[in-house]
């Protein structure tokens, strides 16, 4: 059998990392926060980014636009329609990092820097660089997101694609964020589902037509759990979903966003919205669904904002899971929590 890391073809060997704890480096005292942020500007300078990174951003309707033409023109993922594929090591993988893009670890997760940035600092979690491990939720990754989001501070987000909700590379990671205002999403009104279990409340979410739910707890290890046994159903039954992280003062809550936003693109309806849907590029995956979107770089004039969000709304909405679907989840969880209750009790 060949040695796993051999799988992972036309990699480079990289130095050990440091560790992104506070701890010392070289005599000197460092944070996560300020690695990440001097990594990724030493990269940038280096000229190692395929975006610019000085982007106009104009908020309207609580809705971030950021005019980022790299990131617009960037062809959309694969249409896929499995939310667990298996992993393929003739595509790219973060085995093939330049070593200069490469951060540091943290609790043995490797950070990067994404060098197809939406924003500036926008970083990967990747769980490890040299293992063939496809797109999937395992709760070891998202201990190490929470922890990472808790040390850097409430200004931090970090989210996840599965595999046919727009992840573009089927090597288990996560996306990071910092400096940002909170997003749409965590600003929109929350409808609480019944009453905490074991510390994490459910609660339902409606913002821009599109409905989710948020996990919600400061007891990081519960929720990690929580949110894997979500994860695991929702790739069970095949449903493409996206990921949200945020933190408050030391609570943390996870944006449950299953999607079916290829399933419209198919339907008779979303074949004839296809054509202006792509001149705004919409692929909705964690950040846009959460409250982002990305333009061509042009001056957003106050008609083709007008224009756009009627759109953008419906879109939003067909992605959505339909009542039917979410009164099948809300059995299988309030069943699964009930379950886990009584094991604990």
């Amino acid at each position: 059998m060949k040695n796993k890391n051999a799988i992972l073809q036309g990699r480079h060997s990289l130095a050990p990392l440091r560790e992104l704890s506070p701890t010392r480096v070289g005599g000197e005292s460092f944070h996560p926060r300020e690695l990440i942020t001097t990594q990724w500007d030493k990269a940038h300078r280096m000229g190692l980014l395929r975006y610019d990174s000085n982007l106009e951003t104009k908020l309207h309707k609580d809705l971030v636009f950021i005019a980022n033409p790299g990131r617009f023109q960037k062809p959309p993922a694969t249409l896929q329609h499995s939310v667990l594929m298996p992993f393929n090591p003739t595509g790219f993988n973060f085995g093939r990092v330049r070593p200069e893009e490469m951060i540091g670890t943290f609790q043995g997760k490797t950070l990067m820097v994404n060098a197809f940035p939406i924003l500036r600092h926008h970083f990967l979690m990747v769980s490890s660089p040299h293992e063939p491990l496809h797109q999937a939720v395992e709760g070891s990754d998202l201990t190490a997101a929470f922890a990472l989001l808790l040390r850097l501070g409430d200004d931090a987000k970090m989210g996840y694609n599965s595999t046919g909700a727009f992840s573009s590379i089927n090597h288990r990671h996560y996306q990071g964020l910092l400096n940002q205002a909170p997003f749409a999403i965590e600003k929109a009104k929350r409808k609480p589902l019944g009453s905490p279990v074991q510390g994490v409340m459910l609660s339902y979410v409606e913002q821009l037509g599109f409905s989710s739910m948020v996990l919600s707890s400061f007891h990081s290890e519960v929720l990690a759990r929580e949110v894997v046994d979500v994860c695991q159903h929702f790739e069970g039954m095949n449903q493409l979903f996206n990921l949200f992280f945020g933190t408050t003062k030391g609570e943390l809550s996870v944006f449950l966003m299953p999607q079916n936003f290829q399933k419209f693109l198919a339907s008779k309806e979303g074949t004839r919205l296809q054509a202006r849907a792509k001149a705004l590029n919409i692929a909705p995956a964690c950040w846009e669904l959460a409250g982002l979107v990305i333009h061509d770089g042009r001056s957003i004039e106050a008609e083709r904002e007008h224009l756009a969000m009627p759109l953008i709304e419906t879109l939003f909405d067909k992605a959505s899971l339909t009542k039917t679907e979410w009164g099948d989840f809300l059995k299988w969880y309030q069943k699964q929590r009930q379950h886990s209750w009584m094991s604990e009790g």
